[in-house]
């Protein structure tokens, strides 16, 4: 399974709400995501990342503590910065 996650500058919008409180959207996102691969043992996940441009990074693997640090570490404008390096 392979998710696919929008870091575009526009989840740093501040509209969506997650235990009573008022957070931007990577980070309901990433809330969601975490509860899904917590339950999703015996799968092998990957994560896609993309904004102007798509970037693998993690291939599938059942290593889903690997996805997860990977997801907690991405931020908002994260595709940008890697478009620019190039």
């Amino acid at each position: 399974m392979l998710l696919a996650v929008d870091l575009s500058g526009s989840m740093s919008e501040a509209d969506m709400e997650l235990g009573g409180e008022v957070v931007d959207r990577l980070t309901a996102a990433k809330s969601v995501i975490a509860d899904f691969l917590q339950r999703r043992s015996g799968d092998r996940v990957g994560l896609l990342v993309f904004g102007q441009r798509a970037y693998m990074l993690t291939p599938l693997t059942l290593d889903r503590d690997s996805v997860r640090m990977q997801l907690r570490d991405s931020v908002a404008g994260l595709t940008r910065a890697r478009d620019r390096a190039r």
